[in-house]
């Protein structure tokens, strides 16, 4: 057969081929527009500069967090802020006589944007503190538990300090629980805080106050750019998402999302080379920006152990009790040490301690999944375990609380 009766030949079916092809292509387009259509991805300008505190959430702020992804790889949650830019519902200041409170200081592990509201571990803890037997107050009145979420994304231990100060210390917790792993302790002395906000990522703006010790005094130091960063956010807002707090990513052809995968994967390959050098565990949660080659050290884990007393004493000093809830093994294990050093310094000072990283490692040991597959907080498992311990710590020494209303002065039949 000639070349040229080939090409008659063949040209005929190549054509077909082609056309087949590229509708194949257009029904497999379609079908992807429709996926994407229903798990939709935003970019959230959720959180806003607190001078006292650095920042935390917009207050009484609706929105929809589907992950660091352009669409909703994971989940897709709604928001709502309560009144003091937290993201848990409204609480009386006063505490009424019959209510016995718990208050969670934490980062994004805490907040839980991850999960609806009901599945987060503060919520699960307090329905299931009220499902217990009736418990009856000094005064025959039935007692009736509250779980305050104060949880924002990023926070340092430093942070957890002034959170208290500013905002916690009002409500008069009977318990303060707090969630410390290494990247927390660390942050404690980094200032440049770069995951948070997307108006100053590649700039380098003190935003987050942090602390010192000097001759043994803990040493506040405010957020030098606070003012900068009330002005590059409002320009962001303004400028870009037009007056909004919140716009829809864009979705991506099927070309740019198998470019983006290519890159992904790339990235995640170096990533896991970092990793490896670093010893960083593969349970950091995704788009937590830790601070560039600072490692944890010894001055900076004294440092964090003093605000942690000072925190266990202003605590102490309003009737409540502080506990403390180990993360530290669980997203790096070399960290043993700090963690030994936090439970001595927990039991010298009367704190409550809880090593939660065995629960959790336990957990994965049993190939039970606890974290999202791409975004690596905790999911609806993982928060569900998180409150199950606080719950069995509750009921084991829930009674040592020095306050005469504590967990089980009198059960009712």
């Amino acid at each position: 057969m000639t070349p040229l009766k080939f090409l008659k030949i063949s040209a005929p079916v190549l054509f077909f081929n082609l056309a087949l092809f590229l509708a194949l292509w257009a029904v497999m387009e379609l079908g992807w527009r429709i996926y994407v259509a229903t798990r939709p991805a935003y970019d959230v300008l959720f959180l806003q500069p607190d001078r006292a505190v650095g920042w935390k959430q917009v207050p009484n702020l609706k929105w929809i967090w589907g992950g660091i992804h352009w669409y909703g790889r994971d989940f897709s949650v709604p928001i709502q802020t309560n009144s003091l830019g937290f993201r848990d519902m409204e609480h009386t200041i006063e505490k009424p006589e019959n209510v016995i409170r718990i208050a969670l200081l934490g980062d994004s592990l805490i907040e839980a944007v991850q999960v609806p509201f009901k599945k987060t571990a503060g919520h699960l803890l307090e329905k299931k503190l009220n499902a217990l037997r009736p418990v009856i107050g000094p005064k025959g009145h039935r007692l009736r538990y509250e779980v305050l979420n104060f949880g924002v994304s990023n926070y340092s231990v430093g942070q957890y300090l002034l959170v208290w100060e500013n905002y916690v210390r009002q409500y008069r917790p009977d318990f303060v629980f707090i969630f410390v792993a290494g990247f927390h302790m660390s942050r404690t002395i980094w200032k440049y805080e770069g995951g948070a906000f997307q108006s100053t990522r590649g700039q380098q703006l003190w935003i987050r106050p942090t602390f010192r010790l000097e001759n043994g005094r803990l040493i506040a130091e405010p957020a030098r750019d606070y003012e900068v960063l009330v002005k590059v956010q409002k320009e962001l807002i303004e400028k870009e998402f037009g007056g909004k707090f919140m716009r829809k990513r864009r979705p991506l052809t099927l070309v740019e999302m198998l470019i983006e995968n290519i890159k992904t994967r790339q990235q995640k390959a170096a990533e896991e080379k970092k990793q490896e050098k670093q010893d960083i565990t593969p349970h950091e949660p995704a788009g937590i920006k830790e601070p560039p080659l600072l490692e944890m050290s010894e001055e900076t884990c004294q440092l964090n152990l003093k605000i942690i007393e000072e925190l266990g004493s202003q605590v102490r000093e309003t009737g409540g009790q502080l506990v403390i809830f180990d993360l530290i093994k669980f997203f790096r294990e070399s960290s043993m040490p700090f963690a030994l050093s936090m439970k001595a310094e927990a039991q010298r000072q009367g704190l409550g301690y809880v090593p939660l990283s065995d629960y959790l490692l336990e957990a994965t040991k049993k190939d039970i999944d606890i974290q999202w597959r791409h975004d690596s907080h905790f999911n609806k498992t993982g928060n569900k375990i998180l409150a199950e311990v606080m719950f069995d710590w509750l009921k084991e020494n829930g009674s040592k609380n020095p306050r005469p209303e504590s967990l089980n002065p009198k059960t009712g039949s």
